[in-house]
């Protein structure tokens, strides 16, 4: 008991941590939004935590378009973590009530798994038997016959491929439960049988019972009788000490399980504590590197300032003849453009700062300038030659190439649907990428080569990189992108 109540208090102490820090985002989540938040958990491997949110999608919406995808998460994310009697029921109700055949199928090897996991070979067999008439062109079919064969069951089942269209419409969700679950016991049956038991009662048809009518003893029925009570009371015997066997086990499990629960409990509290004091640490030097930045900035614009005076004074003598573009030049000072760009592009005028931009270019352009010449038109919808013009100058120009160049390039051909330039661009510069990026521009590269994988509809690889994209940088925009596409498209 004192053990419970410590895990308790530690759970609502977790709970509180995750709340305080997520900021009650979790609270105003929409059925989808949990739905989406639980399968990142369980693609991210995150079993238990993708359980919890699962269960709570399950308990709060059972209205909800995404109920039975729900329990059919929460049957797996309870698989993956060995809980199988548990998983084995939410199978079963996936199986009955799920709308699509493919899931339900799914669902139905699910619960013949569990079956095997618990040594049920009769109920397994039964399973498989089924499973195979209901789905013979499943993808999960050839699994389900090489289990069957190794249970001994391929030629009973060869024996069942007769069934009836009118049999296998009973069979069908929403109109009567599976024939299998008629004969099997719950998992909780138990059978309390007394020290002595009562002579077997056999049918008024039966030989035994006419020849005790007439009072004439029949010696071999009496035999059989006795056969049959002895073979019935083994049979309950074995199924008794089975049954024992089964719960030591599942008891085991258990206390395996809350170990396993206390420990991680226990790390997540120093995690959850450690992080804490690096989020004070941080700003503490966040706010001290912002007042040391303040102060060299406005050193810096001192010193411009007088560095534009003497500029003037010097352009503006009578000893000089410039012209009106060297004064100009001389006056605000490629930099000061450069500086136009920056806060344009940061308030979202674009042409001002593609204005600006043309200025820096006809002087004394770097690198860096025609890559935020080519961004800029881009985003004024320029001429798409012209953009990747800028943009190899840019890649030409510099040394070493940054990463934003490169995927930028490879992200004109995707949208241009030059498809043999980007896979031969992707062959050169896809190492070279991923190197040296930063979380940032990796989760870009992810969402694009994403992106060209659902060209040519490799949704699986695609569903693969997307989700890369998310974990890599799941605050950036890439990361929003990435989860509006697999939403949408997936």
């Amino acid at each position: 008991m004192t053990s419970i109540i410590k895990s308790i208090a530690k759970n609502f102490i977790i709970i509180s941590l995750i709340l305080l820090l997520a900021g009650g985002s979790i609270l105003a989540a929409t059925p989808r939004e949990l739905f989406t938040r639980a399968s990142n958990q369980y693609w991210s491997e995150n079993y238990s935590r993708a359980e919890e949110l699962y269960r709570e999608f399950v308990e709060k919406y059972p209205e909800n378009e995404l109920f039975s995808d729900a329990c059919f998460g929460l049957a797996q994310s309870l698989y993956k973590q060995e809980k199988y009697d548990e998983a084995g029921v939410w199978f079963g109700r996936v199986r009955r009530n799920h709308p699509d055949p493919q899931i339900r199928g799914d669902a139905f090897f699910g619960e013949i798994e569990v079956a095997l996991l618990n040594d049920e070979r009769m109920r397994a067999r039964k399973l498989l038997q089924t499973f195979l008439n209901l789905y013979p062109d499943h993808a999960l079919s050839d699994a389900a016959r090489e289990r069957l064969d190794m249970l001994g069951g391929g030629k009973e089942t060869s024996s069942q491929e007769e069934m009836t269209e009118q049999e296998k419409e009973k069979m069908t969700p929403d109109t009567a439960a599976p024939p299998e679950d008629e004969f099997m016991l719950p998992d909780d049956f138990e059978i309390d049988f007394p020290d002595d038991l009562p002579p077997l009662r056999l049918s008024p048809d039966t030989p035994a019972t006419a020849a005790a009518e007439n009072k004439t003893p029949d010696t071999s029925v009496t035999q059989l009788t006795s056969g049959t009570e002895e073979r019935r009371r083994v049979a309950l015997v074995s199924e008794l000490q089975k049954r024992v066997e089964e719960l030591e086990k599942e008891k085991r499990r258990i206390l395996k399980e809350l170990q396993r629960q206390e420990e991680e409990n226990r790390r997540f509290i120093r995690t959850a504590t450690e992080y804490r004091e690096q989020l004070e640490e941080q700003k503490k030097l966040t706010e001290k590197y912002k007042n040391k930045s303040e102060r060299l900035e406005q050193e810096l614009s001192r010193k411009i300032r007088g560095l534009l005076s003497d500029t003037r004074l010097y352009a503006l003598s009578d000893d000089i003849d410039l012209s009106d573009t060297a004064v100009e030049a001389l006056e605000e000072g490629v930099d000061h453009f450069r500086q136009r760009v920056e806060e344009a592009m940061q308030m979202g005028e674009y042409q001002v700062a593609w204005n600006n931009i043309q200025k820096v270019l006809r002087r004394s352009p770097r690198a860096e300038d025609y890559y935020k010449a080519a961004v800029i038109e881009k985003r004024l919808n320029g001429d798409t030659e012209n953009i990747i013009s800028n943009l190899r100058t840019a890649i030409d120009k510099a040394d070493p190439i940054p990463p934003r160049y490169l995927i930028f390039r490879a992200e004109l051909l995707l949208e241009t649907d030059k498809i043999n330039e980007f896979e031969k661009f992707f062959s050169n510069w896809a190492e070279e990428i991923t190197s040296r990026a930063n979380k940032e521009e990796k989760s870009r590269w992810h969402l694009l080569v994403g992106r060209r994988l659902l060209k040519q509809n490799d949704t699986d690889q695609a569903f693969f990189r997307l989700m890369e994209a998310v974990k890599t940088a799941p605050g950036s925009r890439w990361a929003r992108q990435a989860r509006q596409i697999i939403e949408d498209k997936m």
